[in-house]
């Protein structure tokens, strides 16, 4: 056989290797995620001793680090020898993210929708984990598929921690995600306090709306967080911004019948007979809705219909 010949005879079997090697290479891949996923260190250990690539990633991009940073919050589908997870809940696996970050993982790996292992961390309270990947120097600014940070996450969880940990790490205080919320518009529809308070010291715009133009007292004052309601305004909130439907915060309060934040809005100077582009008022759309208490509330304060 002739120089050519020989290549060829090699390229072969090469090609007829090549499934076997990545079906193997699959397999423990596999492995390394379900054993991530459980928890487990002891045999993501064994399994990265024999191979596995701390970087594999499954049919989901789910890697080990994915898995390990959110918690082994993860729900396990076994179709025989099929694999497949998605997000469930956490049970906080800090240690095997520092086993994978070391044995080479990279610290910002990203799945089918785009989501980092630090979105992970940050959505379900890891700050372990969180803080591990930050110190990997995980960027804090990536986005997923609908443009949401692992800042959005902790935000609207409250983890107020991570929310510390991601600011100090440069995550932006105001970055967006393609309906336009921030950060901030997050924990101010979820009634996050303290997250609220931290990310406007940071810097985070509290005049800031959606791409509906809905505000964050707006969003606040639709969940009737009262205080969340008060540190907007505080730090510059507009009382009587509209969104794009000329809605009021007041007007969203009435409308969910958020007695509390309507009594608040209209101690702080609140225009009670505010008209929306409908021509509604607060009053008319309290008693629309069947809301009583706010309806008698706007009545004694001189609410018009």
């Amino acid at each position: 056989m002739n120089r050519l010949g020989s290549g060829i005879m090699i390229s072969i079997l090469a090609m007829a290797v090549m499934p076997v090697w990545h079906a193997a290479e699959a397999s423990i891949g596999n492995k390394l995620v379900v054993a991530a996923l459980r928890g487990d260190s002891t045999e993501v250990r064994k399994l990265l001793s024999k191979g596995a690539s701390p970087n594999f990633a499954d049919k989901d991009g789910c890697t080990p680090l994915i898995a390990a940073a959110g918690g082994g919050a993860k729900e396990l589908e076994v179709w025989g020898n099929a694999i497949t997870s998605k997000p469930a809940a956490s049970r906080g696996t800090a240690e095997i993210v520092r086993i994978l970050l070391a044995a080479g993982a990279s610290p910002d790996p990203q799945d089918n929708r785009r989501s980092t292992a630090l979105m992970y961390a940050a959505e379900y309270g890891n700050t372990e984990s969180a803080r591990a990947l930050l110190d990997a120097h995980a960027n804090p600014n990536l986005a997923d598929s609908q443009g949401v940070t692992a800042l959005h996450f902790a935000a609207r969880g409250g983890k107020t921690e991570i929310v510390s940990q991601l600011l100090r790490s440069g995550a932006t205080p105001d970055s967006r995600t393609i309906q336009g919320a921030t950060p901030l518009g997050v924990a101010a529809s979820s009634g996050r306090t303290e997250v609220v308070r931290s990310l406007l010291a940071a810097g985070a715009d509290p005049k800031g709306h959606d791409s509906h133009g809905q505000t964050w007292l707006i969003s606040a004052a639709y969940g009737g967080f009262v205080e969340v309601m008060s540190a907007l305004v505080e730090a510059g909130a507009e009382l009587m911004a509209r969104d794009e439907g000329g809605n009021s915060a007041l007007t969203h309060a009435a409308y969910m019948g958020q007695t509390a934040a309507t009594a608040w809005l209209l101690d702080h100077g609140a225009e009670i007979n505010a008209r929306d582009k409908a021509g509604r008022t607060a009053l008319g759309v309290a008693r629309k809705r069947g809301h009583v208490d706010v309806a008698a509330l706007l009545e004694t304060r001189g609410g018009a219909e």
